[in-house]
Parts: structure tokens; C-alpha cells; sequence
């Protein structure tokens, strides 16, 4: 059976006049509304009447019933990972805008071996579910889920199992990192590093590296003399004095990281931010006093839930030739670890 964007292409139509003509819309001519109903008709196009009384629902401004399910698969740190962590506003983002929506969320485990697969293909199979979100959680998948796709409409967030052609939704990085870089220039800091993991370099692995890309290029258009090398490594898997030889090296007056742990390396080297050094956070937790960009992943969670909603809505089953890939602009927040070495003209 066609989907509503093929009738759209063999009318030669948009597919929003397509839909709006599907319900009889006053604002599309009455010739054109007869034009589509004879191609669907012809067609054998069918619109789902629970989608369709959803979107009514929609329309009219009231909240829809939950009538359906939409899977989150979760690795284990989902049910582990703090309150207010990326993993956990994502998820957030997912059961907030399903509900909206009018659908439940529920979690499965993300399979990891191929008996595990077949088993949850046959569980959302014989319970009807077709929408699906990979979710986040802080770690790249080793497999993927193999799953019969052409049953379902999926997204996820932009490095979770990059190997899957599937629409996603992620923070900018890449814009959030140049509007850091700028606002350190703005305020009068010169020598501006970076603290990056080591995964963040490596896109062949699945991760996105746009943090990087963004940095060397505001890092290129610097006098040589200002231009400093990126510091890789955590204070989770990296010695003290790897970081303090490189901040000894190159003596950086700004670090730009992605939560701010390494603060943790600056007081051991007895410094500050703000005294010694100026502090700004690429993804800067909610609840800490950092100066940085506040990443927006509720609401990036709740777009990924809606590219799922609206392959659902579109009968766009199984994975997308062209995968879509939604960016959402970061907020820039104050706090106490950037003050100004000058006037900000």
C-alpha cells in the first residue's frame, strides 16, 4: 500500500496539500480535494484512521489519549545515570513528546546478541508497536539490534549507532563550540584550549566529531602563536600529569570542556576558574555554576520522538533512503568560571 508522500509525488502535489486534502480542508480547492481521493482511490492509499484521529485531536488544540507504544531501547546506564545527566533529559525529551503525542513509552533492553534480537522483533510484532527510539546511553553499542526494519519507524539521538541509517536528532555541536570560542575571544582571552575524549576524535567509531571540527577551525583563523593543540583524555581514564604538562606546554588563559570535570585536575594543580583560568562547558549540567551552553537534550529528546511520530503518522516504515538529521541550537548560560579581561564591546 503507498504512503501519503508517494501519492503526494504521483499527483504531482505537496504532500501537505495531499493531507489537507485527505480531510477536506476548506482552504484546498474543491477540484483538487476530488483529484486526490480519486488517486487514492486508484492507488489503493488508505489512511490509518487511529493516526488520523490523532492528528484531529492535534489540530483541535487537545491533548490525545495515550493509545499506542512507542519502545525505547535502552542499554543498562539509562536505569544507572544521575537525575539530571544528558542520558537521563534525553529520555525525558522521548516520554514527555510521546505523550503529546498521545503515546506510551516503554523500555526494552537493547539486544546485544541475535537471539535477544529475534525475541524483541517478536515482541513488538505481536504487540503492534512500530515506533522505535535507540536511546542514549553514554556508551556506543558494540551490535546492532537486528531487527526485521521494514516494521518500524525509528530515529535516536546523532551517535548512537551511526551505522544505522536512520533520522536523528542531536545538539549542535558544531555551532555550540564556535559560539564558545567566540565568547572567550569576545571577553578578551587569547590562548583557548580545549578538552575533548578520546572517542570525540574518532567518527569512524560512531561518534560524532563535530566538537573538534568546530574547535581547529576557530583555532586555524588564530596567529600561530595562539594556537594550541587539543588536550584528549577525562579524569576518568586519564593521569593528572599528562594534563598538567600540557597546560605547562602551552598555557592556555581559557579551557573549554565538555561538563567541567576537569576542574577537578585545576585544583589539583592548585588553580582556579575564574582566577587562574576561564571555564566554559560544551554541555554544561544543569545544576552547577559553570558559564557555558546548556545543550537543550529534553528538548532533543523530544525530537527524536517526533521524527518517530512522524514516520508513524506517514506510514514511512523500515529504514529511510535519505535519513534526516535534526539540529537543535544550544543556550548560552552565565555563570561563575568566565568573568571578562575586558569590557565586552
Amino acid at each position: 500500500m503507498p504512503n501519503q508522500r508517494a501519492l503526494a509525488a504521483q499527483l504531482g502535489l505537496s504532500q501537505t496539500t495531499v493531507s489537507r486534502a485527505l480531510r477536506n480542508h476548506p482552504s484546498i480547492p474543491r477540484e483538487t480535494r476530488e483529484r486526490v481521493w480519486e488517486g487514492a482511490r486508484l492507488s489503493g492509499y488508505r489512511p490509518n484512521p487511529q493516526v488520523s484521529s490523532l492528528m484531529e485531536q492535534i489540530r483541535q488544540g487537545r491533548k490525545p489519549e495515550a493509545h499506542s507504544t512507542i519502545a525505547i531501547l535502552a542499554g543498562n546506564n539509562l536505569k544507572r545515570s544521575p537525575k539530571n545527566s544528558t542520558i537521563q533529559r534525553l529520555y525525558l525529551g522521548h516520554q514527555e513528546q510521546a505523550l503529546e503525542y498521545g503515546y506510551r513509552t516503554e523500555i526494552f533492553p537493547l539486544p546485544s546478541k541475535l537471539s535477544e534480537s529475534r525475541e524483541l522483533d517478536r515482541i513488538l510484532y505481536s504487540r503492534g508497536i512500530t515506533g522505535l527510539i535507540l536511546a542514549y546511553s553514554g556508551e556506543n553499542p558494540s551490535t546492532l539490534p537486528q531487527l526485521t526494519w521494514d516494521r518500524y519507524a525509528a530515529a535516536t539521538v546523532s551517535d548512537v549507532s551511526c551505522q544505522l541509517p536512520i533520522d536523528r536528532a542531536s545538539s549542535d555541536h558544531q555551532r555550540n563550540t564556535t559560539r564558545a570560542y567566540n565568547e572567550l575571544l569576545k571577553r578578551g582571552y587569547t590562548r583557548i584550549g580545549i578538552c575533548l575524549p578520546q572517542h570525540s576524535l574518532h567518527a569512524r567509531d560512531g561518534y560524532d566529531n563535530s566538537w573538534l571540527a568546530a574547535y581547529l577551525a576557530c583555532n586555524f583563523r588564530q596567529p600561530k602563536s595562539r594556537q594550541i593543540p587539543v588536550f584528549t583524555g577525562t579524569i576518568h581514564d586519564t593521569e593528572v600529569t599528562r594534563f598538567q604538562n600540557w597546560y605547562q606546554r602551552w598555557k592556555p588563559d581559557a579551557l573549554i570542556t565538555l561538563l567541567g570535570e576537569e576542574i577537578q585536575w585545576l585544583e589539583a594543580m592548585n588553580l582556579s576558574a575564574p582566577d587562574d583560568i576561564g571555564l566554559v562547558c560544551l554541555n554544561r549540567p544543569p545544576d552547577s555554576d559553570f558559564t557555558g551552553i546548556d545543550e537543550n537534550n529534553v528538548q532533543v529528546g523530544g525530537t527524536v520522538c517526533e521524527l518517530v511520530v512522524s514516520r508513524i503518522t506517514n506510514n514511512q516504515l523500515g529504514l529511510p533512503t535519505c535519513p534526516r538529521r535534526v539540529l537543535i541550537d544550544g543556550v548560552w548560560i552565565e555563570g561563575s568560571t568566565l568573568p571578562s579581561r575586558k569590557p565586552i564591546s
